[in-house]
C-alpha cells in the first residue's frame, strides 16, 4: 500500500491508512510517537502528523487506504500515536477474521512550497516491546507528484487537455 497523491488535485491535505499489528510475540508492541520516511525525496510536501484507528470490520468499516482531507471523516476515536499499544495479531492474507479488531495507522500528508512534489520512500515507525526500542520499517511510500519523484510512482506527466 502506497499513496501518491498529485500535487494539482484540489486538495491540498491526504491520509493515508496502514495497517499495524504484531507480527511476532505476545507483549504489546507501544508506539513512541516516533514515524519519519526510510528515504526523503523532494521538499514539495508537509508532514502533517499521525494518528491511530482502531475498528471491527464487521461493524461496516473499512481501512481508510488513501483519502483526501486530515484528518479523516470517521466514526471512530482518532488516539494519539505516542503511547499507543498495538496488540492485535497479525492475519494471514486472505484469511482476515472480519470480527477481528483492525488497527491503522493514519497519516497526515500535505502539498508544500513549490511544485517540485516529494516525500517518503518507506516509513520507519519506532515502538517498544518487552522493554526493549524496535524500528519498524514499512516498504509503503507517500509521496506528492512532482518532478522530484521518480516517473515509476505517479506515472508520466499529466498532459493538458486539448481545446
Amino acid at each position: 500500500l502506497s499513496g501518491a497523491f498529485d500535487q494539482n488535485a484540489p486538495a491540498s491535505r491526504w491520509t493515508l491508512g496502514v495497517p499495524l499489528c504484531l507480527d511476532q510475540g505476545n507483549d504489546p508492541a507501544v508506539l513512541d510517537g516516533t514515524i519519519s520516511g526510510t528515504q526523503v525525496i523532494g521538499d514539495g510536501f508537509t508532514y502533517l502528523g499521525p494518528f491511530v484507528r482502531e475498528f471491527t470490520p464487521a461493524q461496516g468499516d473499512t481501512p481508510i487506504g488513501g483519502v483526501e482531507g486530515f484528518p479523516p471523516n470517521v466514526k471512530e476515536p482518532l488516539h494519539n500515536l505516542k503511547g499507543y499499544a498495538v496488540s492485535n495479531r497479525c492475519q494471514p492474507p486472505g484469511q482476515r477474521d472480519p470480527s477481528a479488531p483492525y488497527t491503522e495507522l493514519l497519516i497526515g500528508w500535505g502539498r508544500g512550497s513549490g511544485s517540485h512534489g516529494g516525500g517518503w520512500l518507506g516509513l520507519d515507525v519506532a515502538y517498544t516491546a518487552a522493554g526493549r526500542s524496535y524500528v519498524l520499517s514499512i516498504a509503503d511510500s507517500i509521496l506528492i507528484c512532482g518532478p522530484a519523484v521518480p516517473q515509476k510512482y505517479c506515472g508520466p506527466p499529466s498532459q493538458p487537455a486539448p481545446s
